[in-house]
């Protein structure tokens, strides 16, 4: 197994355009995120004591402004820096969800679609790897980048903030090791079920369409269907929280009264889904045949 992982990590290390892909995004999604202050995507059940939507709103008679998309971003800075103690870097990190996923899915090509797609697999299959060992080799490797990619993004964001917005408006260390430890929960539930999709699915595009579409649009879908069919109520829209990229952006959500309950549940879940995936993963691997 020690081997794979080497030899996985060596080859995606000397990829040069997985790396630009990487540097791109943490620059695409960090710095200009901080400097307009809107999330990367996701949303949070309670934002630091404040609902930040309603703050503003109701700031906006005194921009000669209606609606909250007219304002400049130096008017809507303004208004946000009006809150005392508003860390500016909460929401962008919780948000981070829409670039790690896609990355992981990208890497999940290049470890384990494209051996399937240039058949690579059956001679590395051939050789004493066995199924288990290869199944869960690409998994740990997958998992280490993953946590690698989040303690980055986490930190860019974390610096380019302080650089941008100053320190006042950062969070401090301990917190940030803190929300970035939490992340990994979801993290690692999702990394489990893109890993199973792979091994099931096998051919790059499909997999491709089918877990990009699912992570970015399913949680839209679920509240449209919710209107449709159970008339927006709100137990039931309140499911919405509990879908990975929700987690991802709630774990941030720490002065919420009902952080303590919610995040017990979503460990459940993270744990529930993880297994779940790698069991069926492996057993669908373990018994298909390689063509």
């Amino acid at each position: 197994m020690l081997n794979i992982i080497k030899a996985d990590l060596f080859r995606i290390s000397k990829d040069k355009l997985w790396l630009a892909v990487i540097i791109v995004i943490l620059i695409v999604f960090t710095i200009p995120s901080v400097y307009t202050l809107s999330g990367m995507g996701g949303f949070s059940m309670y934002d630091q004591g404040v609902y930040l939507d309603e703050y503003v709103e109701s700031r906006l008679p005194d921009y000669g402004v209606e609606y909250a998309y007219e304002l400049t971003t130096a008017q809507y800075r303004e208004i946000v820096f009006s809150i005392d103690g508003y860390m500016t870097d909460i929401d962008i990190i919780g948000g981070a969800y829409i670039p790690l996923f896609e990355m992981i899915i990208i890497l999940e090509v290049l470890l384990v679609t494209r051996d399937f797609s240039i058949h690579s697999i059956k001679n590395t299959l051939s050789s004493p790897v066995n199924r288990k060992t290869y199944f869960f080799a690409k998994y740990v490797t997958l998992l280490m980048m993953s946590f690698v990619m989040v303690i980055a993004v986490n930190l860019s964001v974390w610096i380019a903030n302080i650089i941008i917005n100053g320190s006042v408006r950062s969070l401090p260390f301990g917190l940030l090791i803190l929300y970035t430890l939490l992340s990994l929960i979801p993290l690692t539930a999702f990394v489990s079920l893109v890993h199973a999709a792979a091994f099931i699915i096998r051919k790059s595009l499909p997999f491709c369409l089918a877990t990009i579409c699912t992570s970015l649009f399913a949680s839209n879908l679920f509240v449209s269907l919710s209107y449709l069919l159970g008339g927006g109520d709100t137990k039931f829209v309140r499911l919405i929280t509990y879908f990975l990229s929700s987690i991802y952006s709630g774990i941030t959500c720490t002065d919420d009264e009902e952080f303590v309950q919610y995040l017990l549940t979503s460990i459940i879940i993270c744990v529930i889904l993880t297994a779940g995936s790698l069991a069926g993963g492996y057993l669908f691997f373990r018994k298909r045949e390689i063509k």
